[in-house]
């Protein structure tokens, strides 16, 4: 009872604790559109930068769904 104890105590604490930022730099000249998840894929819709476009960091969080969902926040990077 006690381990049983432990390891559900152990996932509430795995859960619970925050999610670190990864990064994706995108390629060069490419303007970010429109993100979205769908199922654990993340798309990203680009077009070409034009001349007066300038090159953002974007953060883009997924919403959660529940106490097991571990999809972390993702910084999006533009270059020009």
């Amino acid at each position: 009872m006690k381990k049983l104890m432990m390891i559900l105590v152990a996932m509430v604490m795995f859960a619970c604790a925050p999610a670190l930022e990864q990064s994706y730099t995108l390629e060069k000249g490419q303007k970010i559109i429109q993100t979205t998840w769908i199922y654990d894929d993340l798309w990203i819709l680009t077009r070409p930068m034009i001349k007066t476009d300038i090159a953002e960091t974007l953060s883009f969080s997924p919403a959660e769904h529940g106490i097991f969902d571990f999809k972390k926040p993702i910084k999006l990077i533009e270059t020009k």
